[in-house]
């Protein structure tokens, strides 16, 4: 073998078999603790306190909203084409809270990290925790 094709530090051919580890290359972009964040984003959109269409949070949804979405809310309104209306205030109050509760899970589980026993998993299970 020549030197031109002798794989070298740094490349593929070297590493060894891949072992889930968050920093290596071929680690999947959405590992574990984004699909955690989304399930956990998931429960929080069926408590009472995310729940999009609670006149409360509707309230809240529409006050934090966007000049351009209201407007665009009250064009509709104004036009008399309440459908319309009523997908658009539905899709303001849930991608509002939807963002909300993602915020919220993602809060929630990297504090639960923090308080993690193992600080090298990052709660990700390994086997130091399980033992």
């Amino acid at each position: 073998m020549n030197l031109t094709s002798m794989p070298g530090f740094g490349d593929e051919a070297t590493w060894p078999p891949y072992s889930g580890h968050p920093n290596d290359p071929r680690a999947d972009d959405d590992g574990p603790s984004d699909s955690a964040i989304g399930d956990r984003a998931a429960e929080l959109m069926e408590t009472p306190g995310f729940t999009p269409f609670d006149p409360q949070n509707l309230c809240e949804a529409l006050c934090e909203a966007d000049d351009q979405a209201v407007t665009r809310l009250a064009d509709l309104l104004r036009e008399g084409d309440t459908a319309a209306a009523g997908q658009a205030l539905e899709k303001l109050t849930r991608d509002y809270w939807e963002a909300a509760a993602r915020s919220e899970a993602e809060r929630q589980i990297n504090k639960e990290a923090e308080n993690h026993p193992c600080a090298g998993c990052s709660s990700r299970r390994c086997s130091s925790c399980d033992a």
